[in-house]
Formats: structure tokens, C-alpha cells, sequence
């Protein structure tokens, strides 16, 4: 019997793996390890080269296609990342207008998260300079905004 047996090599083929994802965390070489992991089971369970092999890649497949999705997802709303288009984050936000939107060509800018955008009043209503007010939409890259209302204590 050899020191180094078939489930060795998986293992070992596993931990590099598990080594390239710390480098790249994008869990595609993880998906892979967890199918090279796979494999040296099958191996123990005496399974040949062939076997081994087509255990392989049925478990690539599988992690890259189910298994990986569902990680990338949990932790991209773990780590709380911005939604893809960076106009979403901007609904709701509130802004405080810089350049008075003008009623009748709605026309103006307003500062919102720290940029100055390019807006418009969302019923076409005049908004005075300095006046805050919240981002409802977007079209293209001006934003189209209403004043907030002011509570009565």
C-alpha cells in the first residue's frame, strides 16, 4: 500500500482550492473545492478513477449551479453592498434643493447624498432654493423630487 492514496490527491486538489478562493471570494473555487471534497468521499467508498471523476463533475455542476447563487446572494445582503444601479439608492432619499426648481420648465438641481443632480418638481410645482425636499423618481439622471412636508407641532 502507497503512502498516498487516490482521496490524498482530492483533498489536497481541495485545499488549493479553498486557497484560491481566500484569494478571489467570489466562491467559484469554492463551489469546486466542496465538488473535489465530494470526490475523495467517493474514493473511500471505493468508487474507480471513472467514478471518482464523473462525481467530480457532477458536484461542479451542481455547486457552481445551485449552491454558489444561493452564498454570493446571503452575503451580498449581509455585507449590506448598494443595489446594482445606483439610481435606487437615491429613492426616498431626502435632498435639499441648490438652484430653484422652476414650475414651468421644472428645471433645477438639488443635493442628495452628497452630488448635485439635476431635477425636476415631481407635480411641476415651483420649489424655492433651500427648501428640502425627497427624491420619488428618476429619469435618466435627473431626479424628480416633491418638498417635504413640514409637521405642525
Amino acid at each position: 500500500m502507497d503512502f498516498w492514496e487516490p482521496w490524498h490527491y482530492w483533498v489536497i486538489f481541495a485545499l488549493v482550492l479553498v486557497g484560491l478562493e481566500a484569494l478571489t471570494p467570489s466562491f467559484l473555487f469554492g463551489a469546486i473545492a466542496v465538488a473535489a471534497f465530494a470526490a475523495a468521499a467517493a474514493t473511500l467508498l471505493g468508487l474507480s478513477l471513472t467514478g471518482q471523476l464523473l462525481v467530480f463533475a457532477g458536484a461542479s455542476l451542481l455547486t457552481v449551479a445551485l449552491l454558489r447563487p444561493l452564498v454570493l446572494r446571503y452575503f451580498s445582503r449581509a455585507s449590506g453592498e448598494a443595489p446594482e444601479d445606483p439610481m435606487a439608492a437615491l429613492l426616498e432619499a431626502e435632498a435639499e434643493v441648490v438652484v430653484a426648481l422652476d414650475g414651468e420648465r421644472g428645471a433645477g438641481r438639488v443635493k442628495a447624498r452628497g452630488t448635485t443632480w439635476n431635477a425636476r418638481s415631481y407635480n411641476r410645482e415651483p420649489i424655492a432654493a433651500g427648501e428640502r425636499v425627497r427624491v420619488l423618481a428618476a429619469e435618466g439622471l435627473t431626479l424628480l423630487v416633491a418638498p417635504i412636508e413640514k409637521e405642525n407641532n
